[in-house]
């Protein structure tokens, strides 16, 4: 017969020998380590017990013709957009956008369905992706448009080439005598979480008469519905003649000697309060 070995290699054994000075039933080590290799197994073959990974939980990543198949006629409801704005939107991201992963389609197209007011788990269900997909590709998106100049505002008051061409557009899309119109304002009351009283002076200033939170935003846009000037900075309390006041070209096109005012002034330009949408023509 072979001698048994001095030296034990199960570290069971080894433990069983330092029990206080009892020595514990090396049975019970042996079920242990069956019971760890069973949890083991079941583990790796993904048995009804084991706990699903994470990329089980969501189908995979759909092309960008396929979402846009299942949203249909709704596609342009989705993004806020018309299509070909939407495709000249992608056109200017994608060199800033990453090239590994989901297409530049995809990731704008998801950052524009959520800023839209989609909710995440629809989003993972439409697009086939991951919850942390879609934050990744929302602020991708984000910085790629702040860093593009293209998308930009152009609002230059103070240039008479730019106020002549853009009272020029005014005056061919209505078809009004005015041909001083440089932009059409208004303001829209954004949807935000409640305040912290540490962060803001009055956090009742910032609750609507609509029954929400939000900030006064303040924005112009030119005849062709591309906004060129926007400013949110406001409580949603404000009205928005006090909004407006309170923001950089309010208090400017409120100082009388402001060069730029001055021009403005002399030249008869307006700013027209209300424009109606697509919709309202």
């Amino acid at each position: 017969m072979e001698a048994p070995s001095a030296v034990r290699s199960d570290p069971y054994w080894s433990a069983s020998r330092r029990g206080r000075g009892k020595t514990m039933d090396f049975f019970v080590y042996q079920q242990a380590a069956f019971m760890n290799n069973i949890a083991a197994d079941v583990r790796l073959r993904r048995g009804v017990l084991s706990r699903p990974l994470v990329n089980e939980l969501h189908a995979t990543a759909a092309s960008f013709p396929a979402v846009r198949a299942r949203y249909g006629r709704y596609f342009e409801r989705a993004v806020r957009m018309p299509e070909p704005a939407f495709t000249t939107l992608v056109d200017k991201l994608r060199p800033r956008l990453p090239s590994r992963g989901p297409s530049a389609e995809l990731r704008t197209s998801m950052a524009l369905r959520y800023l839209g007011g989609g909710s995440y788990p629809d989003i993972c269900a439409a697009f086939g992706v991951a919850t942390a997909r879609i934050y990744n590709c929302l602020w991708e998106v984000i910085d790629a448009v702040n860093a593009t100049a293209s998308l930009d505002f152009n609002f230059m008051p103070g240039d008479p080439v730019w106020r002549r061409q853009t009272a020029q557009g005014f005056n061919r899309s209505r078809k009004t005598p005015f041909d001083n119109v440089l932009g059409a304002i208004d303001g829209i009351a954004v949807d935000q979480e409640q305040p912290l009283a540490r962060d803001v002076p009055c956090v009742a200033d910032y609750y609507s008469r609509k029954g929400f939170y939000g900030f006064n935003t303040q924005a112009v846009c030119d005849a062709q519905y591309e906004f060129i000037w926007m400013s949110c900075k406001s409580p949603r309390s404000f009205q928005d003649s006090a909004a407006f006041t309170s923001t950089d070209l309010g208090a400017m096109l409120m100082n009388p000697r402001d060069a730029t005012t001055m021009q403005l002034i002399q030249a008869a330009t307006i700013l027209s309060a209300t424009r109606r949408t697509r919709r309202g023509r």
